[in-house]
């Protein structure tokens, strides 16, 4: 009996001592220039108090030819100068292009063994990098972004080479981060490499098969010389396949926090994104009304049944037109009169869907119309349909007084910039979606998301609507503005009229 008192005793010392909140060896001490990391400043922090600061950076895209390099360039580009960071591409290849003669476009100028096109190629990749240099440091020349003091320059070549990003880290004075583009998928390799050879003038003159045949001599020049990045060499991040697999290395900050998860989300996939804007309520505000006068709004139960019409007539394919109620010769509005001189992405006439076996994804606002509007798409089937409502595709919430410009809060309200930040969430979901995706929003929202998706100044879309597109996205337009993806990393746009 004494022996089991002592070890029940002794239990619940341990017990005790081990379920407290902190280990008491560590009280009392007090953080010297021993004992703090900080003070001794190693390697990997003085990495992360870098990167962590979110000042100038350089991404270095790093891979093989046909690996997507410029597409994720494309990507970033459109995503960091929504964002607000002032951000621009230097492309080796294109600057190679202008400088050098057509014969250094063929598979032989990249053979590591022919030591005079190596030496031309890493001169013209360094004249391209001291640009970029030269534009994040504020001594660019002017551009659409308003001269030099950049923010982010991607820096677009192959860079396979240990030696060639040793250079890159000796001669950038700023934080340098690479993007490497792995793929050993054998369907992914082949359609990038059709992709290239079709739209390069690299391969200008050839048929495909010849083009296809100098692309992979060329790719095959490279991997002789190939080297994956290390850790050693610093931040990182490897997308294997467009992202079907992820690593990150020494990424913090704005690297952490938007470009690793925008990476992740990015992929090729063919699938349409469509737009619709619905009238705010009193209780929903929302900024100046700028519906078209020739598109009065509609009452909200003929929008629900038009839009709903539209998607299982339409967009949802031939073979979902089972779900069609109300009357199916009802014609839609006439297109307003500048849609006769609209670019040649948009037509009010013509209707481009992809089917996708009649799967939709509804994004909505958490206003009560942009909820039921949601409902009525999804009510004919809703297997086909899945319908989620977020907060972040709500109304501009107003000032006092309107915006003056993105920054400007109005007296008490959000900027424009703030939405944008709000909205980015959502970005993300529709760069993930594989699936077609209709967002039920509202004007401003609407307009923001557009600014993205088309590579917009976020300040050129405050104010009343002018162009087509824009005016399909004012306040209960009876419309839908589809955003379709371009090989390149952009969009299409096509406006559809209910």
């Amino acid at each position: 009996a004494s022996m089991l008192k002592k070890r029940e005793s002794l239990a619940r010392n341990v017990s005790a001592s081990t379920t407290s909140s902190a280990v008491d060896y560590y009280d009392g001490l007090v953080t010297t220039s021993a004992t703090s990391p900080t003070k001794r400043q190693s390697k990997a922090l003085s990495s992360r108090t870098a990167l962590t600061k979110d000042g100038k950076l350089l991404l270095v895209l790093v891979g093989l030819p046909g690996r997507g390099k410029s597409y994720i360039s494309a990507k970033l580009y459109s995503f960091l100068s929504w964002q607000g960071y002032k951000t621009r591409v230097f492309n080796v290849g294109q600057h190679r292009r202008k400088s050098a003669e057509d014969s250094h476009s063929r598979a032989s100028f990249f053979d590591a063994s022919n030591r005079g096109a190596k030496q031309l190629r890493e001169k013209l990749a360094m004249e391209v990098l001291d640009a970029a240099i030269e534009w994040l440091s504020g001594d660019g020349d002017d551009d659409e972004q308003g001269g030099g003091g950049g923010d982010v320059a991607l820096f677009d070549a192959t860079n396979s080479t240990k030696a060639r990003r040793e250079a890159i880290a000796r001669r950038c004075p700023h934080s340098i981060v690479y993007l490497e583009s792995i793929c050993d998928d054998k369907d992914v390799l082949e359609a990038n490499m059709i992709t290239k050879v079709s739209a390069s003038p690299d391969f200008k003159g050839l048929t495909i098969d010849q083009a296809l045949e100098d692309l992979k001599e060329r790719i095959r020049n490279y991997e002789r010389a190939y080297e994956t990045v290390e850790d050693a060499e610093g931040a990182f991040v490897k997308l294997f396949n467009f992202s079907s697999k992820v690593t990150a290395n020494n990424c913090f900050g704005r690297m952490s926090k938007i470009v690793v998860p925008f990476l992740m989300a990015v992929h090729a996939n063919d699938r349409p994104i469509y737009l619709t804007a619905l009238a705010p309520r009193k209780r929903e505000p929302e900024g100046p009304k700028d519906a078209d006068d020739d598109h009065a709004a509609l009452d909200i139960a003929d929008f629900e049944a038009r839009l709903s019409r539209w998607w299982w007539a339409a967009g949802g394919g031939q073979k979902n037109n089972k779900h069609l109620t109300g009357s199916e010769e009802e014609a839609p509005p006439p297109p307003p009169a500048e849609s006769a001189a609209s670019s040649s992405e948009s037509s009010s006439s013509e209707s481009s869907f992809f089917s996708h076996g009649g799967r939709l994804s509804v994004f909505t606002s958490t206003m009560p119309l942009a909820i039921d509007a949601g409902a009525a798409v999804a009510k004919p089937d809703p297997g086909l349909v899945t319908v989620k409502q977020s907060s972040a595709l709500n109304p501009l919430l107003l000032g006092e007084s309107p915006p003056r410009d993105v920054k400007d809060r109005g007296d008490g309200g959000e900027s424009y910039l703030d939405l944008v930040h709000r909205l980015e969430s959502v970005v993300l979901d529709l760069e993930a979606s594989v699936d077609p995706v209709l967002l039920v929003t509202h004007a401003t929202p609407a307009r923001v998301l557009r600014a993205y998706f088309k590579n917009i100044a976020v300040d050129h879309v405050i104010g009343e609507a002018s162009s087509l597109e824009t005016k399909a996205l004012a306040d209960a337009a009876p419309a839908v503005l589809e955003l379709k993806p371009k090989v390149g990393g952009g969009f299409a746009e096509s406006v559809h009229w209910l």
